[in-house]
């Protein structure tokens, strides 16, 4: 070259690549692990004081921090989260690159919602209702463990056969 060639460039900010549970998750245990993956190795004690944890319109959870790794942030709660609750976690602004100044410049905001109470929801026949033959279909409000429920059903009188259980 015959002259000096400047030219500039920046790097990445820290920014949230990932979180668990997801956005508008449904069903989340009421004592989760939230993970937050960021894009680069970040300031522990920064991310720390930038993340939060709430139900929506509610006072912030308590819990602590746990770092697999340097990307990876874990917050479990002090004590189970409320359930059938909507709960927004936040990363505000400024957690910090490691070793380096850049910082976060925008703000990650997530919600899910806890699951509730089992119930049944329906039943088909309904309560009282005719049998027709074929099966019967339970609805819960809530994914269920199939040895759970089919260690708890019982038909009276016994049928001849043993119940087929089918799940969708």
């Amino acid at each position: 070259l015959d002259a000096d060639y400047p030219f500039s460039f920046t790097t990445l900010s820290p920014d949230v690549a990932a979180v668990e549970p997801a956005d508008n998750s449904k069903f989340v245990a009421p004592l989760p692990e939230i993970t937050v993956l960021f894009n680069q190795p970040v300031d522990h004690a920064s991310a720390e004081a930038n993340f939060s944890l709430a139900p929506v319109g509610g006072s912030p959870v308590g819990g602590s921090f746990r770092w697999p790794d340097e990307r990876r942030l874990i917050f479990r709660p002090a004590q189970a989260l409320t359930l059938e609750t909507t709960f927004e976690a936040v990363v505000k602004p400024g957690t910090i690159a490691l070793g380096a100044t850049a910082a976060m410049t925008a703000e990650k905001r997530w919600t899910f919602t806890t699951v509730g109470v089992p119930r049944i929801v329906s039943t088909d026949p309904a309560n009282g209702g005719h049998f027709p033959g074929g099966g019967v279909r339970i609805t819960f409000s809530n994914p269920m463990g199939q040895e759970s429920v089919e260690s708890h059903v019982t038909v009276i009188p016994a049928p001849l056969d043993t119940p087929y259980f089918s799940w969708n």
